[in-house]
């Protein structure tokens, strides 16, 4: 992002963390004085008016990606759902008062996908009572109540859990507050608004791990004592208001801000696993493997100093160990430990660090041979001869993209 500065085998040394602030060449308003978003790098505005349309040979790239997925997840036998997290504009286009049409890229990716289970929750988003708003003024996303909304859709998709789905007032509430949300935010001065929180009356999941990094690269673990079976959800910011409703269904719900990792989603074998993409980010391509681990995400702001470390100690939630967890479950925990230790304490190596700058272990995992190579970069400790064999066993594309986030 610009504005950031690179931090070369930090111990704990970070860069300048840049935010998007007081841009309000970026935000734009309707009639209603309802904030959307424009002049951004993903062209969101430029995309529903029809002057940027995705490209023939972008579409093909979305859709065998999408197909190599649900193939991949019919043969593991996991349910696997998809869900577009809507642009504002794509809910509230007829209030802009503009004569072009809606344009909807996403569409002209997912309609041509009749063998791969996805849900687009605009119709339902569209058609919900104007009061409360299913997006607040201020801000780009849906809050809870749209995430409430956009849930629905989604399990009503489901083939295991349609006849479980929560209900207002009686699983939970709405409490209104007020907040500049990511629009209001870029405006000079901030402009507050309403904004609608989740407030839980009978919903049991908590939050029994945070890794603490906000954005991409975080990782929470969920723990519901009525749920039964485990769930992901990979996602980015609009999975970050639905996961409460989902966690509801699960014994364990893994929380991703990350595409989906298929070794880490292998190795827990939960019953079912959720992917969101925002609308907008649709004109990038899509992520081609599904096999870099997850954790790549953590080391890359790690290693050029978009996290500060009073991000991760105020963001984090250690896990006490109270809740047996499954296996794979743990060691990620462990991995993602010994990243935020890296600025929690630097100048020492911790016991969870201790694990991955001396000999390997023999259930080594391409996620754990990755966090040994970034402590020996980062840290500045020798390569233990064993994980560097590992590490030259990987594929060539997981060296690429670690070489080129910790260059020699």
């Amino acid at each position: 992002m610009d504005g950031n500065k690179t931090v070369a085998r930090s111990t704990g040394a970070v860069g300048e963390k840049s935010a998007v602030r007081n841009r309000p060449d970026m935000v734009f308003s309707d009639s209603n004085d309802v904030l959307y978003l424009c002049g951004d790098r993903n062209k969101t505005q430029e995309q529903h008016l029809g002057h940027l349309v995705m490209p023939p040979e972008l579409i093909a790239e979305w859709q065998n990606v999408m197909r190599s997925r649900a193939r991949w997840f019919e043969e593991l036998g996991t349910e696997f759902l998809f869900m577009i997290g809507p642009d504002k504009q794509s809910v509230y286009w007829s209030a802009l008062n503009i004569p072009q049409p809606d344009h909807r890229n996403s569409l002209l990716v997912f309609n041509e996908l009749s063998d791969v289970p996805w849900v687009d929750p605009v119709p339902a988003l569209s058609a919900a009572p104007s009061s409360p708003a299913v997006y607040p003024a201020i801000d780009s996303h849906y809050d809870a109540v749209g995430a409430y909304v956009a849930y629905r859709a989604l399990m009503e998709r489901s083939a295991t859990h349609r006849s479980r789905i929560l209900q207002p007032e009686e699983d939970f509430e709405y409490v209104e507050v007020e907040s500049t949300g990511d629009l209001g935010n870029k405006l000079i001065p901030p402009r507050l608004g309403k904004y609608t929180k989740l407030k839980k009356t009978r919903m049991y999941a908590k939050p029994i791990y945070l890794n603490g990094v906000g954005g991409n690269g975080g990782f929470r673990v969920h723990h519901n004592r009525k749920g039964a079976g485990i769930g992901f959800l990979c996602g980015d910011s609009y999975s970050q208001t639905i996961f409460p409703y989902i966690a509801e269904h699960f014994k364990f719900l893994i929380h991703l801000r990350a595409p989906i990792d298929r070794g880490f989603v292998r190795s827990v074998g939960p019953e079912m696993v959720i992917g969101m993409v925002a609308e907008r980010f649709m004109m990038q391509p899509p992520v081609l493997s599904d096999d870099i681990p997850f954790e790549m995400l953590f080391i890359e702001k790690l290693a050029r100093g978009r996290i500060r470390r009073e991000e991760i100690s105020k963001g984090r939630r250690e896990y006490d160990g109270s809740i047996s967890l499954p296996a794979p479950v743990l060691a990620a925990i462990k991995r993602h430990d010994a990243l935020a230790h890296v600025l929690l304490y630097p100048g020492q190596v911790t016991e969870e660090q201790q694990l991955f700058v001396g000999a390997p272990f023999d259930v080594a995992t391409t996620a754990d041979v990755i966090v040994a190579a970034y402590l020996s970069w980062a840290l500045g400790s020798g390569f233990h001869s064993d994980w560097a064999s590992l590490y030259a066993q990987l594929p060539e594309l997981i060296r690429h993209k670690f070489e080129e986030i910790c260059p020699a």
